[in-house]
């Protein structure tokens, strides 16, 4: 697989203010600032690109949220987290870091402005998801909020063939076997809307355990890879606007 990279940037707000809980958009286009101050043309690439991206972008953590939005306080320490699955944009991203002269790296979400006090990179896993289901003529887009095992490991593959060296298996015969012996033993969810600038997402949010109905052990295999590459990769749609944010809980 090729590198993966989780970077969390801790960030200490300047100013009063209130952001909306949705701030997924504030975070996309943060991170394309950061990628146009190293690279424009790149930055203007991935913002028009159609295609899946190799990058993922979690909401603001900290903060007070409310009912009409998210309070941020001078002082308020907060952070986010930037995950990428291309090395080239990677080497990019930590360049806007190690080449800066200013002692005061700020990072800007919305109207707010937060400084950057330390920006952490691991490559090992230390959320919010919607599974789009496409359009049909007349009717609109469609959603599933419930994490069906082939919605959930299909995403995964098809985002793993795309960035990975090799293809870890044809995901044709992969959702066949999926919906053959992958069940959902138990899960904790709820459904939850985020209210973007411009139109509302239902999603939902909880934890969820999967059982492998046989003894397949290369399949299981397989499987638990891409248990742990949802936390670079997210699942679902809108990974980089703050949703799809996935990890493997240990029981």
């Amino acid at each position: 697989m090729t590198m993966l990279t989780s970077t969390v940037i801790r960030l200490r707000a300047t100013q009063n203010g209130w952001l909306p809980r949705a701030m997924g958009e504030y975070g996309h286009a943060a991170f394309l600032s950061l990628i146009r101050e190293v690279a424009p043309d790149l930055s203007k690439a991935l913002h028009g690109a159609g295609t899946r991206q190799p990058y993922t972008v979690s909401p603001l953590v900290g903060g007070k949220r409310e009912r009409r939005g998210v309070s941020v306080r001078s002082g308020n320490s907060c952070w986010m987290r930037f995950t990428i699955l291309d090395p080239a944009l990677y080497a990019v991203f930590s360049r806007y870091f190690a080449e800066s002269t200013s002692f005061d790296l700020a990072l800007k979400l919305g109207e707010m402005q937060f400084i950057i006090e330390e920006v952490t990179t691991s490559r090992q896993s230390d959320g919010w998801s919607a599974f789009s289901l496409g359009e049909v003529d007349g009717c609109g887009p469609r959603f599933c909020i419930f994490p069906e095992p082939a919605l959930v490991f299909d995403s995964l593959l098809r985002r793993w063939n795309q960035f990975a060296d090799q293809p870890l298996v044809d995901p044709g015969e992969w959702q066949k076997w999926v919906n053959e012996h992958v069940i959902v033993r138990r899960y904790q969810a709820e459904s939850d809307l985020w209210q973007f600038r411009q139109h509302p997402q239902i999603g939902f949010v909880g934890s969820c355990t999967y059982e492998v109905k046989a003894n397949y052990p290369s399949e299981i295999q397989r499987l638990n890879a891409l248990v742990d590459f949802s936390f670079f990769a997210g699942v679902g749609c809108k990974t980089t606007m703050g949703l799809g944010q996935c990890k493997r809980i240990e029981q």
